[in-house]
Parts: structure tokens; sequence; C-alpha cells
């Protein structure tokens, strides 16, 4: 896996979330307005602008796309919900959830639940967090 994409409504808030607060490393954003940005999005005459962020030591990454036209990129439906079979999210790995959370805590970023979750056995991981970025979009905090 190379990056996944995240469509965002403010290049600016986003970029201070995931770079600033999370650690993601990354410098630039270019403006995409030619027909293979269209046809990768489904999108008639897009124009995106495109922020990559990679995780230290890592190639793995996330590219943030935020839509000049048309606005706000396809919609999501409604029903969806954090359980909806289409609903994804991110996990990041942190040394420590605990930390992680008053980190963010202490920069008014939105938590999902006041304590840790902790996860079975079988997970990878022992215990995680769920907090929302700009968009309210859920990511997973998580350590082993």
């Amino acid at each position: 896996i190379d990056h996944s994409a995240i469509a965002v409504s403010d290049t600016d808030k986003s970029l201070r979330f995931y770079r600033d607060l999370l650690g993601l490393e990354g410098n630039t954003s270019n403006l995409q307005a030619e027909e293979a940005q269209s046809q990768l999005d489904g999108l008639s005459l897009a124009r995106v602008w495109i922020s990559p962020l990679k995780a230290r030591n890592c190639n793995i990454g996330i590219e943030l796309l935020d839509y000049v036209s048309p606005r706000t990129g396809r919609s999501i439906p409604s029903e969806w919900s954090i359980g909806h079979l289409s609903h994804t999210h991110v996990v990041f790995e942190v040394a420590s959830v605990e930390d992680s959370l008053d980190y963010l805590k202490q920069r008014w970023v939105k938590i999902g639940a006041s304590s840790p979750i902790e996860f079975p056995s079988t997970y990878r991981y022992s215990r995680g967090a769920l907090v929302s970025d700009p968009d309210d979009r859920y990511l997973l905090l998580a350590s082993a």
C-alpha cells in the first residue's frame, strides 16, 4: 500500500491536524486539474488541491484532497455511519494511546470515548481510541 486519499473541506485545518498534531511529514500541495484527475475521481472537470503526507520512517502515507470544483467532491450518503459496510477509517499506530489522547485533548481534538478501548487478544493491537479529524472523520489511535 502506498497511500490512502482523504477528501477534506479545508487544507490548512487538515494540515494542522494531520501534520502538526499527528506528526505526518510533508510540505507540498499542488493543484491537479487535468483530465486524468477527473477520471480518477469519477467527477467531471475536477480541480483538487492534493497534499501528500507520509509517516516518519515509512513510505506509507495519505493524500489530503481539497476539491476546488466540484466544491464538495462526491457526497457521502446520509445513511452511512461507522457501522455501515462502506465506512472506512484510518488507523494510526502510537506508542501510547493514553499519552496521545492527553496530548490531543489539550489541543481541543474531539475524542470518541473518555477512555481507551481494550481489544481482545486476537487483535493486532491491545488498546485503541477513536478521535475525529477536522471533518469529523474517525481515526483509530492504536498501540500494542
